[in-house]
């Protein structure tokens, strides 16, 4: 009964950090376009926050496996909680209103360590918690997308009613009691000590770069981010600026978009194999991509976006069941960090490209992602329809 307690209670703790981190996730490109009224500020913001990031998702995977998945959540949940407070400090004395250059520091240095956390999590559920696996991937993966489902109503609730210092407040204990649901419920296990740092950190990109089915999640994951992320960017000017509806439309979007993805991913487990899954949510992500490029009108618009987060939801699942499947837990972090760091170093591009070429070109950013979309998802289809293993 306690071991049952304490698996639950790591869960709960996980979606409330989940939840503070999806809150933060949109409600700063949110300020950023409100508080300028220019989408390409949008897109530095993004650009500015994944760089650092993606330095830290190249170090946090070989850390991950020398020194233990829970040390490293423990750490940078902390990391997190700290930051949190000092900008809650920073908004109560030293800033009177929210600034551009503020969103930005912010962004980039609790992003730092939401990714140490998120990868060290990974890691964690598959080999520091390895009863059940595959079921707690699903329910880790229904988590984050309920948290998304959440997330944009608490936020837009949360900017009306409170503060932003206060909504800091609140993320840093959802944080607080994920780092003590962490030292409570995971057990602390032995890890191996590689003392050749060298072949320590390029494992992860040796074994990508020789594993076929490794390097095709790899470049699926990084164009379809790419896509995810020019899509994040733009959302508010197309709700806001373009169809003219108000910051709540936003979050019924994206909240709308996480509800059907978790709807999908329990709709068709058991009915079809996780390979012709994948393969059907990489037409619908086309076909979806396709339909924000060229909506008429915003209920075709919403409509699109809806299934495109709900297609990228079941591909995020595919992506960690076949990682943790073809990879030895003694080095599932290396994998897992590079993985991810390739996969999120679409997230600047995307935003540089936003950045550059502004509100005026957004429409040929658009087709420019399709045919790259298009491209890689025939790859990709090519590939998953003939794995066995």
């Amino acid at each position: 009964m306690r071991k049952v307690f304490q698996k639950n209670s790591f869960f709960f703790c996980y979606l409330l950090s989940r939840l503070g981190d999806e809150v933060l996730v949109f409600l700063i490109p949110l300020l950023a376009y409100t508080t300028t009224g220019d989408v390409s500020k949008s897109g530095l913001l993004l650009t500015a926050e994944w760089i650092p990031r993606l330095i830290a998702l190249n170090l946090v995977g070989p850390c991950v496996d020398r020194y233990g998945a829970k040390r490293l959540v423990m750490a940078a949940d902390f990391l997190r909680f700290i930051l949190l407070v000092s900008s809650c400090i920073s908004l109560l004395f030293y800033y009177s209103q929210v600034h551009f250059h503020l969103l930005i520091a912010m962004s980039v240095f609790i992003g730092i360590a939401t990714e140490i956390s998120y990868v060290a999590t990974e890691v964690l559920i598959v080999r520091d918690l390895p009863t059940h696996a595959g079921n707690s991937q699903k329910l880790t993966q229904s988590i984050d997308q309920l948290a998304r489902v959440l997330a944009p109503a608490l936020a837009i609730w949360a900017h009306t009613k409170l503060a932003l210092s206060s909504i800091f407040v609140w993320t840093a204990l959802f944080v607080f009691l994920n780092l003590l649901a962490v030292s409570v419920s995971v057990p602390y296990l032995p890890v191996s000590r590689d003392k050749n740092n060298s072949s320590y950190f390029c494992l992860g990109f040796f074994l990508i770069s020789t594993d076929s089915v490794l390097r095709s999640l790899s470049s699926m994951a990084f164009v379809a981010n790419l896509a995810f992320g020019i899509a994040l960017s733009t959302l508010s000017y197309f709700v806001i600026g373009v169809f003219g509806h108000s910051e709540s439309m936003v979050g019924y979007v994206v909240g709308m978009s996480a509800f059907v993805s978790i709807i999908t991913l329990y709709s068709l487990r058991g009915s079809l194999t996780t390979h012709h899954q994948a393969a059907m949510a990489s037409l619908v992500f086309i076909a979806a991509l396709i339909g924000l490029r060229f909506a008429p009108n915003f209920p075709v618009f919403a409509l699109s976006y809806v299934f495109f987060g709900s297609a990228a939801g079941v591909l995020s699942l595919y992506v960690r069941s076949v990682r943790a499947t073809v990879c030895s837990k003694d080095v599932l972090g290396r994998v897992t960090g590079i993985m991810v760091f390739i996969n999120s170093a679409s997230y600047p591009i995307s935003g540089f490209l936003v950045f550059m070429f502004g509100q005026a070109h957004i429409s040929q950013v658009l087709n420019f992602i399709i045919v790259v979309v298009c491209i890689q998802m025939t790859l990709f289809l090519k590939q998953i329809l003939n794995i066995n293993f």
